[in-house]
């Protein structure tokens, strides 16, 4: 395949990382039936700007989802072309590497955890899946604004992974939906927890629904958030528009 070029407003980026995710399994299984073939799959990475903007030209960068991987060639290729709108300097104290894991389960867990559901410091959440990816971005969001954190999944999250020594509990996806509603409840002193977030849905939804706290006075909602399957609050969420490209 030809070389991307930089042209029409677009950059193009010298790859230095980009992780697979289950999307990119997913998209190259044939599942994702609108992605155009030939296709390079990738939607996560890091790496330098060779052509486009001048002031944008060998700064290091980093980028995650909108049409990259799907409609437009995506990061699993030493080199990628992206609309230079969409261009992003990455943090000098990331390596090329853990800035590339950043992207998808990072930014899904930031927005479902703290812009729809509104996470707050001294608050619980338990964290459905706790051991995939965007359910261990979760519990390390969550435990860096200092939230309580409960991992649910069907095995416990891998000792030498940041969600083990995150979560302050962990419970197990082998009882009934009302079993484990009740035993969040019980490690939460009988009051449940102010926030699910809920990465598996449908057969997890009615655990997660049971778990939940009576609704604060001063918040007035319980928050049931599903990463791929939108918000189920109790009342409405403001969307907003994602960064074109990102």
């Amino acid at each position: 395949m030809p070389d991307p070029v930089a042209e029409g407003g677009e950059a193009v980026i010298a790859v230095k990382a980009a992780p697979v995710d289950p999307s990119d399994v997913m998209n190259v299984a044939g599942q994702m039936g609108a992605t155009p073939l030939p296709h390079t799959p990738g939607r996560d990475f890091s790496g330098v700007v060779l052509d486009g903007p001048e002031n944008w030209v060998g700064a290091e960068v980093w980028g995650t989802g909108g049409d990259v991987g799907f409609a437009r060639d995506g990061s699993h290729a030493e080199l990628l072309a992206i609309p230079a709108a969409a261009l992003a300097r990455k943090p000098e104290r990331l390596s090329f590497e853990e800035a590339s894991v950043v992207g998808i389960s990072f930014i899904t867990g930031w927005l479902g955890a703290i812009e729809a559901a509104q996470l707050a410091k001294g608050e619980n959440i338990a964290v459905f899946g706790v051991s995939g990816g965007v359910g261990g971005a979760v519990a390390q969001i969550a435990h860096a604004i200092g939230a309580r954190v409960i991992g649910v999944g069907r095995v416990r999250p891998a000792d030498d992974t940041p969600a083990a020594s995150i979560i302050e509990e962990f419970v197990a996806l082998d009882g009934s939906a009302q079993d484990i509603g009740s035993t969040i409840k019980r490690l939460t002193a009988g009051h449940g927890v102010e926030v699910v977030y809920d990465t598996v849905g449908g057969v997890t939804t009615q655990a997660a629904l049971a778990s939940l706290a009576p609704p604060r006075p001063s918040r007035g909602d319980q928050r049931h958030r599903h990463p791929d399957r939108g918000d189920r609050p109790r009342r409405p969420v403001p969307q907003r528009n994602p960064r074109p490209g990102m």
